[in-house]
């Protein structure tokens, strides 16, 4: 699936690839940038011991929100370039923020630069046993393009402004585990 910027974001000249899947141990999340811009994207350098760190939104980031079956609970996922991530849990649209601590930390598994394209793949341990149908995956940009202000992208935008906490924007499927 492809990610849409917001209509009221920087113009870059990108293309945003993303996929999600199950595996025995977890998610895979992947985004692939293709195009122009990638080159003049802000990417952190990556850590040698990447570390749960907040507020990676304000910088270019990944991210992906689950959406817990039949219910108004759902969790966000950020992962910077660099390595560093946070998982949070929600009891409801933007209410009950917790912070979530993992047995194992999600892995950037791979960050591939080349001209004209990013690759990044997160595998994130599994973090809930409640069943997830549905995501949503984001990405925050910032380019050298327009320095200081963030692209917002996403499968759907559905609010007056960019807001990828809105249920509605949880429209990737998930299969259920086996």
């Amino acid at each position: 699936m492809r990610l849409q910027p917001y209509p009221a974001s920087p113009e870059l000249a990108l293309t945003v690839s993303v996929s999600l899947s199950r595996h025995p141990d977890g998610f895979l999340l992947e985004h692939l940038f293709k195009g122009p811009s990638v080159d003049t994207l802000v990417l952190a350098s990556v850590t040698a011991d990447p570390q749960r760190r907040d507020e990676l939104w304000k910088h270019t980031c990944v991210e992906a929100f689950f959406a817990v079956s039949g219910s108004t609970r759902y969790y966000e996922f950020n992962g910077s370039p660099s390595g560093d991530w946070a998982l949070y849990a929600f009891e409801n649209y933007r209410q009950g923020m917790t912070p979530q601590d993992l047995c194992e930390a999600p892995e950037l598994r791979v960050r591939d630069v080349r001209h004209g394209t990013l690759r990044l793949a997160w595998h994130l341990p599994f973090f809930s046993d409640e069943p997830i149908e549905y995501a949503g995956i984001t990405a925050v940009l910032l380019s050298r393009e327009a320095p200081g202000v963030s692209s917002y992208w996403a499968l759907a935008h559905v609010g007056e402004r960019p807001d990828f906490h809105l249920p509605g924007s949880f429209i990737y499927p998930l299969p259920q585990q086996n």
